[in-house]
């Protein structure tokens, strides 16, 4: 993951579609059963690894997540090994604001 900020993360993969139509996405969670997933992504059906990305934002401040890339076609289904990272630490405090209303922050 990277850039990792306060709230948000951009999640990086890779998959290689070996010619079948592709899909793609992430889950992710503060502990390895996830409980969120991102859009899915279409990787296309080359024969040839495609990077993919996704950024997630409502994270909470100074706290450990866990995501792994996912990757289905009529192969099958392929799960990315478990990686973690740690938003930055929070400024003043663990509120979450958005357009000006605190929001409570994402987990499982």
């Amino acid at each position: 993951a990277d850039p990792i900020g306060m709230t948000s993360a951009k999640l990086i993969g890779a998959s290689h579609p070996n010619g079948f139509s592709t899909n793609a996405w992430f889950e992710w969670g503060t502990t390895t059963n996830y409980g969120q997933s991102t859009p899915i992504i279409n990787l296309g059906s080359g024969n040839s690894p495609v990077m993919f990305n996704k950024k997630v934002n409502l994270f909470c401040c100074g706290t450990e997540y866990h995501f792994r890339a996912v990757a289905e076609n009529d192969g099958g289904t392929a799960y990315g090994e478990d990686l973690s990272f740690s938003t930055v630490a929070c400024a003043v405090d663990d509120s979450v604001f958005v357009d000006g209303f605190e929001a409570a922050c994402i987990s499982d």
